[in-house]
C-alpha cells in the first residue's frame, strides 16, 4: 500500500457531462501498473453514493463542484413561477392605467370647455394662474380621484385568499394517506389556482404511479409455467405448476423437474451485481464462509435483481455473498458451493441484457449466464433443438406482459477456459471503442440455451388507472417519464390505462429486437428508439408522422433517452410537433436533466407557450422536472423527501391528484378569478362617479365622496365578503366535479379572463354606472333638485355599497351563515358608521355633511331609490340565467331526451 501512494498516477477521462450511464477513461502509473487500465462506469461512484458492505475504498476525485454529474443534472431555476391570473392582472392594470390617462385627458379638456359656464363658482381656479398651471392642477386633482380605480388592495386580498386556501387544502381528509397519516401540503400559496389550468401532466413512474415495491409473481421454466405462492402449511414459498389445456387452467403442486429448477435458480443467483449483507457478519480469513447465521439482506442498484436473488434464496438456492478473495458463495440444500466470477458484461440500453462468466470451483466448468429483455434474448437462443420450449416461453412472456408484469428471460451456455481468456483480452482492447463493442457482445452472447422467464410486478398505487382515466376525460394529456427500460415503461403504461391493454407487436418471424410499431385496439404507438445519430432520429420521426396522417385513432409516442437527446438538440421543433400531436407520450431511459428538457420541449412551441405543464415525481431525480414545470407536485414515496420539498405541492399518494386537480384546482381558480374580477369591477365603479360629477362641478377637481368614505370603502365597507367568498365558495360539490371530469375543460386556458368574460364585466359596469349616476335623477325628478352636495354624496355612498355587496351575493352558490353575516354586517356597519359620524364627528365633516345622513334616511324616496336600484343591479344576472334555462329546455324538448337533475344543476 505504501508503494501505491508513492507512485504517480494519471487519469485521462471524458470532459464533464450529464450522462449518468457512460464513462470512458484510462489509468496509468509510473511503476505500479504494468499497463494502462481502462475505466468505465464500473469504476465510478457518483456524488451522493452511500458506501455499504465495505469498510473503506481508495479513490480519486474526477469531477468536483458544478462539474459533478449530479450538479449537471440539476436544473437551475432561471425564472420565477407566475400563474395565468397573475399575468392577467398585470395586463388589466396596464389597461386601467391607459384608461385612467385617457379619462384625465378628457377631464382636462372638458374643464376648459365648461369654464365659462362655471366661471362664477367659488371652487373654480383663480384667474391669475396660467393655462398650463391650471391644466396641471386639474390633471393632478383627477389623477388623485380617479386613481382609486387602480386596486391597491387587490394584492392584499389575493394573498389572504391564497394563504387561507392552503389550510383548506391541507385539511381535506380525503387526501390523507391511510398508512402513514401524511396530509397534502402547499409549499407555496402563489400557484394554487394553477391546479385548475393544467394542460399537460408529466409523471414519473417508479414510486409515483407504482408502489416501488417489487414482488416475484410467476415464471416459466422450460415449457411449463409456475406461480410463486406462499404455502401456509409449510410456511414457505413454493412454485406451483400451472397446467394449461385448451379449455381450462388447472393449478396443483405437480412434481417439478429438479434439475431444470436447480439450473434455473442457480442462474438467477449468479447473474447479478447484488451485494449480500447480514446482521451477523464475521470476517474469517481461514474460512471461505463469510456469512454468519443472521438473516440475509440483499442490496443492489437494481430492485429487479434484488427481488430475483431473494426469490432464489426463498426457493433454496441462496447467494451468501463473496468471500475475502472474491469468490461467490452459494448455499444449496445446506451445502456451500463456490464460484469464481471472471467477467461481467454490464447491462446497457442497446443490448437490453447483462451477462456474467463464472467458473464452478467444484466441477471446474465455465458458464456464460445471460438475462435480459425477451426481444434481446430470444434471438440469441439456439432454436434447432428447443423450438417447442422457445415457442412456449414466448407465449408465457406475452401473457405476463399483458398483465403488466416486468419480464426477463434467463439463458446460459457452457464455454471453455481458453475462451474466457480470449474474451477478456478482446474486451480490454475494445473497451475504449464503444462503437466496436456491440459486435463483441453479439459474438459472446450467442448460441444460448434457454432456461426460463421471470415475471415481477411493481404494483400500481391505489386507483392510478381511475385517476389517469379521469384526467383524460378532463382533457389533460398525460406523459410518463421514467429511467426504466422501454418494455417496462410500455407494460406499466398498458396496466395503468395510459395506453390500450391489448397489444399486438409487429415484428419479424425471427423476433428481432427492433420493434418498429405497436398496434392496439384503439391506439397506434410509434417508437422513437435505438437512434444512433441525429439523422436516424429524424428519419424515425418522419416515419411516425407519415404513418399517422389521415388516422382518426389516438396515437402514442415512445421515446428513449438517447434518441430524445439527438432529436432535442437537432430537430427540437419537429420533435415537439410530433409529441404534441400524440394523445400520450412515454419517455424511457431518461436522465434527470432530460426530464426537465421535456418541459422545455412543450413550452418552446407556439401551442405550448399557452399551456400549463404539471410535473409529478417522488425522487431526487425528478426535482429538475418539478422545478422547470409551471406546477410541481411531489409524492411522499420511498425515495426520500427531496421531490416533496422542492415541489409547489406535496401529496401522499398519486390518487390524491384527482381531487387536488379536479376539485381543489377548479375551486382555487374559480374563487380567485371571481375575487380578482370583482375587485377590479368595484374599484372602477368607485372611481367613475368622480368623473361624471365633473359635469356638475365644471371638472374643477371637486370630489363627490367625503374623505372618510374614500378611506373606508375598499378597506372596510366591501372588502370582507369577497374575501370570505374567495375562501369558501363551492359552486359545485366535490362529488359533482369528480363525477364529471369534463367540467374541468370549461376553465382551462384562463377561461374566466377571456374576451367573453371581459364583455360581461364591462356590460355589468355600464349598467351599474347608469344605476349610480343617472337612475336617481330619473326616479326622483324635481325632488332631486332638493339634494345638496352632502345628501347626494350620501346617496351615492349608499348605492355604491349596496350594489357592490349585492353583486357578491348574486355570485354565491354555496351560501352559508358566515357569508350572510359578512354581507349583512358590512352593510349595517356602513349605515352605523355614518349615523355615528354624522352625529358625533361633527368637526371633521362640517358644512353640508353635518347631520345630512339623518335627513337623508328619513326620506322615503331615498329608500325607494336604494332598494329599486339594488334590485335592478342583479337584472343582468337574472336575464342571463333565464336565457340559459330557456335554451336548455328548448334543446331538451327538441331532442326528446330526459336529462337527470344533476345536469340541470349545471345551469
Amino acid at each position: 500500500m505504501n508503494a501505491l501512494f508513492k507512485d504517480n498516477f494519471e487519469i485521462e477521462c471524458d470532459e464533464p457531462k450529464s450522462d449518468l450511464y457512460k464513462f470512458s477513461g484510462v489509468l496509468t502509473s509510473n511503476s505500479v501498473l504494468e499497463k494502462s487500465v481502462p475505466l468505465s462506469m464500473d469504476n465510478v461512484l457518483l456524488r451522493g453514493t452511500t458506501l455499504k458492505n465495505s469498510r473503506y475504498i481508495y479513490g480519486c476525485v474526477l469531477y468536483a463542484g458544478s462539474d459533478t454529474r449530479l450538479s449537471l443534472n440539476s436544473a437551475i431555476m432561471k425564472r420565477n413561477k407566475f400563474s395565468l391570473i397573475d399575468h392577467s392582472v398585470n395586463k388589466i392594470v396596464i389597461g386601467l392605467f391607459v384608461f385612467l390617462t385617457i379619462l384625465i385627458g378628457i377631464a382636462v379638456g372638458l374643464f376648459f370647455l365648461m369654464r365659462e359656464k362655471f366661471s362664477t363658482a367659488w371652487y373654480m381656479p383663480v384667474e391669475d394662474e396660467t393655462e398650463l398651471q391650471i391644466a396641471m392642477t386639474i390633471f393632478f386633482l383627477f389623477l388623485v380621484f380617479l386613481s382609486y380605480m387602480i386596486p391597491i388592495s387587490l394584492a392584499v386580498s389575493m394573498e389572504i385568499q391564497k394563504f387561507g386556501s392552503t389550510f383548506f387544502f391541507g385539511w381535506d381528509n380525503d387526501m390523507v394517506c391511510p398508512k402513514t397519516g401524511a396530509r397534502a401540503t402547499c409549499n407555496t400559496s402563489d400557484l394554487n389556482e394553477e391546479l385548475g389550468q393544467i394542460d399537460y401532466l408529466l409523471t414519473d413512474k417508479t414510486g409515483t404511479l407504482t408502489e416501488n415495491n417489487l414482488n416475484f409473481i410467476c415464471c416459466s421454466i422450460g415449457k411449463r409455467k409456475f406461480d410463486y405462492n406462499l404455502n401456509p402449511k409449510r410456511k414457505r414459498y413454493e412454485l406451483n405448476h400451472v397446467k394449461e389445456t385448451d379449455t381450462e387452467s388447472i393449478r396443483g403442486n405437480l412434481e417439478i423437474d429438479e434439475l431444470e429448477l436447480s439450473e434455473y435458480l442457480e442462474a438467477i443467483a449468479l447473474c447479478h451485481t447484488v451485494k449480500a449483507g447480514s446482521k451477523d457478519i464475521r470476517d474469517n480469513n481461514e474460512n471461505d464462509d463469510v456469512m454468519g447465521q443472521g438473516q440475509i439482506q440483499y442490496q443492489g442498484s437494481s430492485s429487479d435483481e434484488e427481488v430475483l436473488v431473494s426469490t432464489a434464496h426463498a426457493l433454496g438456492v441462496s447467494y451468501m455473498g463473496d468471500d475475502n478473495i472474491g469468490r461467490i458463495i452459494l448455499q444449496r440444500k445446506g451445502i456451500l458451493e463456490t464460484y469464481t466470477r471472471h467477467f461481467v458484461l454490464e447491462f446497457d440500453s442497446d443490448r437490453k441484457c447483462m451477462s456474467v462468466i463464472v467458473e464452478n470451483n467444484q466441477s471446474k466448468r465455465f458458464f456464460l449466464i445471460t438475462k435480459g429483455a425477451e426481444s434481446a434474448i430470444f434471438p440469441k437462443c439456439v432454436t434447432c433443438t428447443l423450438t417447442e420450449t422457445l415457442e412456449a416461453s414466448i407465449d408465457h412472456v406475452n401473457q405476463f406482459a399483458k398483465k403488466g408484469y416486468r419480464t426477463l428471460v434467463i439463458a446460459k451456455k457452457e464455454i471453455l477456459s481458453s475462451e474466457v481468456a480470449e474474451i477478456q483480452k478482446e474486451y480490454d482492447q475494445l473497451r475504449r471503442h464503444p462503437e466496436k463493442l456491440q459486435e463483441f457482445y453479439k459474438k459472446v452472447e450467442s448460441d444460448l440455451t434457454l432456461l426460463g422467464t421471470t415475471a415481477v410486478e411493481d404494483q400500481l398505487q391505489a386507483n392510478v388507472a381511475q385517476t389517469l382515466s379521469s384526467f383524460k376525460e378532463a382533457g389533460i394529456r398525460v406523459w410518463m417519464l421514467t429511467g426504466d427500460k422501454m418494455e417496462t415503461a410500455v407494460n406499466i403504461g398498458a396496466t395503468c390505462g395510459l395506453i390500450s391493454t391489448t397489444v399486438n407487436r409487429q415484428s419479424n418471424a425471427h423476433l428481432q429486437k427492433d420493434i418498429t410499431k405497436v398496434v392496439t385496439l384503439n391506439s397506434t404507438i410509434g417508437y422513437l428508439t435505438d437512434a444512433t445519430s441525429p439523422e436516424l432520429a429524424m428519419e424515425k420521426l418522419v416515419n411516425i408522422r407519415n404513418e399517422r396522417e389521415g388516422s382518426l385513432i389516438e396515437s402514442t409516442l415512445v421515446v428513449d433517452g438517447v434518441s430524445f437527446a439527438f432529436a432535442f438538440d437537432n430537430s427540437r421543433e419537429f420533435l415537439a410537433n410530433v409529441a404534441l400531436s400524440s394523445s400520450q407520450v412515454i419517455f424511457c431511459r431518461m436522465a434527470p436533466l432530460q426530464k426537465a428538457q421535456v418541459v422545455r420541449l412543450i413550452t418552446s412551441t407556439k401551442e405550448g407557450k399557452k399551456s400549463r405543464v404539471c410535473a409529478v415525481g417522488d425522487g431526487g431525480n425528478d426535482v429538475a422536472m418539478i422545478q422547470e414545470a409551471h406546477v410541481g407536485i411531489g409524492i411522499l414515496g420511498r425515495e426520500g423527501r427531496q421531490a416533496a420539498k422542492a415541489a409547489d405541492f406535496a401529496l401522499a399518494q398519486f390518487q390524491h391528484l384527482q381531487k387536488a386537480i379536479l376539485v381543489h384546482g377548479i375551486w382555487f381558480y374559480y374563487r380567485l378569478a371571481t375575487l380578482v374580477a370583482h375587485i377590479f369591477y368595484r374599484c372602477v365603479l368607485f372611481a367613475i362617479p368622480q368623473f361624471f360629477y365633473g359635469f356638475d362641478s365644471g371638472f374643477s377637481g371637486q370630489t363627490v365622496f367625503d374623505t372618510y368614505f374614500l378611506m373606508c370603502y375598499n378597506m372596510l365597507f366591501v372588502s370582507v365578503p369577497i374575501v370570505i367568498y374567495g375562501l369558501q365558495e363551492q359552486f359545485k360539490t366535490p362529488e359533482e366535479l369528480l363525477r364529471n371530469p369534463s367540467f374541468y375543460n370549461k376553465f382551462r386556458g384562463n377561461a374566466l379572463f377571456n374576451r367573453k368574460a371581459l364583455v360581461w364585466w364591462t356590460s355589468l359596469l355600464v349598467w351599474h354606472m347608469f344605476l349610480l349616476v343617472h337612475f336617481p335623477r330619473l326616479v326622483l325628478g324635481s325632488e332631486f333638485e332638493q339634494f345638496d352636495w352632502g345628501m347626494y354624496s350620501h346617496l351615492l355612498n349608499t348605492l355604491l355599497v349596496s350594489i357592490t355587496l349585492i353583486n357578491v351575493a348574486s355570485n354565491v352558490i354555496h351560501f352559508n351563515w358566515i357569508l350572510f353575516v359578512s354581507l349583512s354586517g358590512s352593510f349595517l356597519g356602513f349605515l352605523i358608521f355614518y349615523v355615528i359620524t354624522s352625529e358625533v364627528l361633527k368637526s371633521p365633516f362640517g358644512g353640508s355633511l353635518q347631520f345630512a345622513y339623518f335627513e337623508l334616511v328619513s326620506r322615503s324616496d331615498f329608500w325607494f331609490v336604494v332598494i329599486l336600484a339594488t334590485a335592478l343591479s342583479i337584472l343582468p344576472d337574472l336575464v342571463v340565467t333565464g336565457i340559459r334555462r330557456l335554451d336548455y329546455l328548448r334543446q331538451r324538448n327538441k331532442n326528446f331526451i330526459f336529462f337527470p337533475s344533476d345536469e340541470i344543476s349545471q345551469l
